[in-house]
């Protein structure tokens, strides 16, 4: 029987459309994450109002937004969302054919977002994916080719952070890899290299960290493609004006104040932990959650090494120079990103501040593949180590995405903004979280957030709360890991009452409503007792975990006016 040879020319249209309906498939199918409730979770609203409204704004949501919600800050009156507004741009198209299909889109903002996102991170993802492909097969056969697309689709962050929720990595990484594709295009046809300006200049609208990668390509640009070089700048202002104007009528500023106004005091020189951290720590690490990027760097060494021995030849020679200047791009983003208290990204799965150089390793990566496709001019030990890599990167990026376990990490047993030693604790690894056989033999984590009640209220002239102290109240969140496998109660101390508190904050997890019951007329710091709240599993009730949570009253005389200007 006769196999069926396509042509040339369908196959060059096939396989990158098979490549984006795989990839694209693949991460619908993943459980929605807990990442939507996020950094990014005002990303479909600021879309929505840039449909309906024509601004940038988030006022019409005022009763959605909780006043201590840090994803949104008010400027001049009105609330935006802290974040850049590249990503909610980039959401415009998908809501808008939404908002004509359902008129009811502003009604149902809040069960819409978290999977409107899902679809579209989604879709960014396997666009990236395509031209991953694409920038393969430029030099590799279709099989190698499609293998390096699969590390990149799923066995990196870009499936278990970028396709899961609309950070600003999605589109990073989309922008910049079009940027690399376009420029490995112009080694045939120079003109082209002119319109990576447009994706790199939208990067930066998506994420100001990406100027790191703008200012090396630019240099690289003006140096190597000095005819196009003008162009270049010209397609780069398409999309600068536009943002500088939508700036400065918005913010009275050429530069969005939000991001950097909050971390312009959160850098310094970075320490051995904050420059090793993002590679190896057990809860964050690169290499932890995708040691196939080990290949990655035997592939820089080659490079390098070729660049040293042809050295000053090699000067003259734009594909070796895009090396050099990919390795630039990589190592200056690693040092700013460990310059950054931050460094290990917050309330995140795995390496999330290096997820936006993935089109980069991957890069690096192809010229490892036809070794590991030649098995008699390949070492065996390489051979084998790349494919337990492959292995082991894929199986943690599948226990990522798999359950909210890994992300219920970060909060259980403590916060890790609040105790940054459990990013290097091997006891408690975040990738170990995935294995739902560790919570059949161990209780329940949990853990409440704050860790201690503290009320705060005043005493009024008569000897009783004021009345406009009256509300002597607080909440606690309630953090079980894994959150839908447990069950609850609460015994409080007598002074006090706790109630479910009305809603749930952006995370889904229950909230605790405390309010005070007895009545205190003397100022002072009392001790109320502790909050007994009990986790049992559903099944097997002798796995459970108690805490104590203290609670404390801070009573406090009238305020100064009241005395001063009472009748």
């Amino acid at each position: 029987m006769k196999s069926i040879v396509l042509p040339a020319r369908l196959q060059t249209i096939l396989w990158p459309l098979l490549v984006f309906c795989v990839a694209f498939a693949g991460y619908l199918a993943t459980p929605r994450s807990s990442q939507v409730y996020s950094d990014s979770r005002w990303n479909i609203h600021v879309a929505l109002s840039l449909i309906r409204e024509g601004n940038l704004d988030l006022d019409e949501y005022r009763r959605l937004i909780n006043p201590d919600d840090y994803a949104v800050q008010t400027l001049h009156g009105h609330q935006y969302s802290f974040y850049p507004i590249g990503a909610p741009l980039l959401a415009v198209p998908f809501v808008f054919v939404y908002n004509l299909i359902n008129p009811d889109t502003f009604a149902l903002i809040g069960k819409i977002h978290p999977v409107a996102q899902q679809v579209i991170a989604s879709f960014l993802t396997a666009l990236t994916a395509v031209l991953i492909y694409l920038i393969a097969r430029l030099t590799l056969a279709i099989k190698q080719s499609l293998l390096v697309t699969f590390i990149f689709a799923f066995c990196t962050s870009a499936w278990s952070t970028a396709s899961l929720a609309l950070w600003p990595h999605g589109p990073t990484i989309l922008c910049l890899t079009l940027a690399l594709y376009l420029f490995l295009l112009a080694r045939k046809r120079p003109w082209l290299a002119q319109f990576a300006g447009l994706p790199l200049a939208f990067s930066y609208v998506i994420r100001p960290l990406n100027a790191i990668a703008i200012v090396f390509f630019s240099l690289w640009v003006f140096l190597y493609y000095r005819k196009y070089f003008i162009r270049y700048v010209g397609w780069s202002l398409v999309v600068a004006v536009p943002f500088f104007i939508t700036n400065y009528v918005t913010f009275s500023t050429l530069f969005p104040p939000q991001i950097y106004s909050k971390y312009a005091n959160f850098f310094s020189i970075p320490s051995i932990e904050r420059l090793v951290g993002p590679f190896i720590s057990p809860s964050r690490g690169l290499l932890i959650y995708s040691p196939i990027f080990i290949f990655s760097f035997l592939g820089l060494y080659s490079k390098l090494k070729n660049f040293r021995e042809n050295y000053p030849q090699a000067m003259f020679c734009i594909a070796n120079m895009l090396d050099v200047t990919l390795a630039m791009i990589f190592i200056a983003h690693c040092l700013l990103v460990s310059s950054w208290a931050m460094w290990y990204g917050g309330y995140s799965i795995g390496p999330r501040m290096l997820v936006d150089m993935a089109p980069v390793l991957i890069y690096f990566l192809l010229p490892v593949i036809p070794q590991i496709f030649q098995p008699f001019k390949t070492i065996p030990l390489l051979r084998i180590a790349f494919f337990v890599c492959l292995t082991f990167s894929f199986a943690i990026q599948l226990l990522a995405v798999r359950s909210d376990a890994m992300w219920g990490w970060n909060n259980v047993p403590t916060a890790v903004d609040t105790d940054q030693a459990r990013l290097w604790d091997w006891n408690d690894p975040q990738f170990l979280r995935g294995l739902n056989l560790l919570y059949a033999i161990l209780p329940p984590g949990l853990a409440t957030q704050p860790a201690a009640v503290n009320l705060n209220c005043r005493v009024g002239d008569a000897g009783f709360l004021s009345a406009d102290e009256s509300q002597c109240k607080t909440s606690i969140e309630l953090i079980i890991q894994p959150w839908q496998a447990f069950r609850w109660e609460v015994n409080p101390p007598p002074t006090v009452k706790v109630a479910p508190a009305r809603g749930q904050d952006f995370y889904k997890r229950p909230r605790l409503a405390i309010h005070l019951t007895s009545d205190f007329s003397t100022p002072g710091e009392y001790n109320l007792g502790e909050l007994k709240i009990s986790a049992t599993q559903k099944e097997g009730a002798g796995r459970s975990t108690t805490i104590l949570v203290p609670i404390f009253l801070h009573l406090q005389p009238a305020a100064q006016r009241d005395v001063l200007y009472r009748p």
